[in-house]
């Protein structure tokens, strides 16, 4: 090392562009560890919701760690290949997102129409292997909801 350079910080010679790598790789490990911290807090009280009425605790825990083991493995093996619609679903979801950020209105590109909120209607957008609009969904459920606020 140069005397010149001796003085300087250790990240002087870190670029830009890989301070955005090293924020954005880091921001990834914190929603992953977040992530896995949120499924150890909360399979205790969804395991039992999701097995018949009875089952031993012991059942309960059994189930409790193959989902958590399939929880590690799916993020250990990662690159399982999603079925065309998954990777087509994924890609509009994607161009949603991309267009909303760059100009505030997610639609466009021929995908459908994501539609504005509007409380007499109540629009949404189903994001599935078929992506469509429709209004009303759950109409008595989000009345319930909306009864609940203040």
């Amino acid at each position: 090392m140069s005397s010149s350079n001796a003085n300087l910080p250790w990240y002087s010679g870190i670029t830009g562009y890989q301070w955005l790598v090293l924020t954005i790789a880091s921001l990834g490990w914190i929603f992953d560890v977040f992530e896995g911290q949120v499924f150890v807090a909360s399979m205790n009280e969804a395991m039992p919701s999701l097995l018949p009425t009875g089952t031993p605790e012991a059942t309960s825990k059994l189930y409790n760690n193959i989902a958590l083991g399939a929880f590690l493995a799916g993020g250990a093996l990662g690159d399982v290949q999603p079925s065309a619609a998954a990777r087509s679903l994924s890609l509009a979801i994607g161009r949603y997102w991309t267009r909303f950020a760059a100009s505030g209105d997610p639609n466009g590109s021929g995908d459908p129409t994501w539609p504005l909120y509007d409380a007499a209607r109540e629009p949404f957008l189903t994001l599935d292997a078929t992506i469509e609009s429709g209004s009303g969904l759950r109409t008595t459920q989000c009345d319930f909801c909306d009864g609940l606020s203040p």
